[in-house]
């Protein structure tokens, strides 16, 4: 089914095979042109191996793909405008291209692109409530909108909506078909944020039995030891992001500098 292939995709994608995440989602394009599917698990993985190695080399192609994804969603929409799916693929892509432009500090289209992903995703949950993945961005929306807040005063009526967000995210990992994993690394890091190590390590070891060796879990291992002065954990696992880098054979140069910084603070 496409579930099932969609599945591995998410798995091949967080165990970093990505080639073989890549070679699948050409598949599902291929299989089915006119939708927008396809191309936004492949940008969800192009996304993911450029964060993993901090390596942007693909922004092109990652654009490219992302305004493919509103094109297709679109188009499909006039002939299937009550279908939630298409909503959640249009403010998943939308969402994609906002981060990438915060990172790079075009903070008002990031707004902007933000605003309307978070809209077409409250569409998508308006249409089908029990489609849970469209939760993950708006929960993750309500959270840092609340917890930044005090930055944002020009914005009006900003409640304290962080547990509102938090449990959004909660359904995404408990009911999600395709954000569980995603949902689960979000909460990781809420949780190290708000200094509830208890819980954050909760998740992660649920997170790292299911994908042991995935350095997006074993990031967030690392910085609950550390934030919590376990300098020996920390340090082994900092040591082990490190050396998967080397099994693979790849360079991630930014990634293994900040690993090797993080080593001599903790030394």
């Amino acid at each position: 089914t496409k579930i099932a292939e969609i599945q591995q995709i998410i798995d091949l994608t967080i165990a970093q095979d990505y080639d073989r995440a890549f070679a699948m989602c050409k598949e599902l394009q291929q299989l089915f042109p006119a939708h927008p599917m396809g191309f936004f698990f492949e940008a969800a993985t192009l996304q993911a191996q450029m964060l993993d190695y901090e390596n942007y080399q693909a922004r092109k192609r990652f654009f490219a793909l992302t305004d493919k994804i509103r094109r297709l969603g679109k188009e499909a929409l006039h002939n299937d405008s009550k279908n939630s799916w298409l909503y959640f693929y249009i403010g998943g892509a939308l969402g994609y291209q906002a981060y990438f432009l915060g990172r790079e500090h075009h903070y008002w289209q990031a707004f902007r692109e933000g605003w309307d992903s978070i809209k077409a995703l409250e569409t998508a949950v308006a249409l089908d409530s029990s489609n849970y993945d469209a939760y993950l961005g708006i929960g993750s929306y309500r959270y840092y909108r609340s917890k930044f807040s005090k930055y944002l005063s020009w914005l009006p009526f900003v409640d304290d909506e962080k547990q509102a967000g938090i449990r959004m995210i909660e359904q995404a990992i408990d009911k999600g078909k395709f954000s569980r994993a995603a949902a689960l690394n979000s909460l990781i890091w809420i949780y190290i944020g708000e200094e509830m190590y208890a819980e954050a390590e909760k998740l992660i070891e649920q997170a790292l039995q299911r994908y042991p060796n995935s350095r997006f879990f074993l990031w967030g291992k690392a910085t609950a030891a550390s934030e919590q002065k376990k300098w020996q954990q920390a340090e082994s696992v900092y040591h082990q992001i490190l050396q998967s880098y080397a099994n693979e054979g790849t360079r991630s140069h930014y990634n293994e500098l900040l690993c090797n910084a993080r080593l001599a603070e903790i030394y």
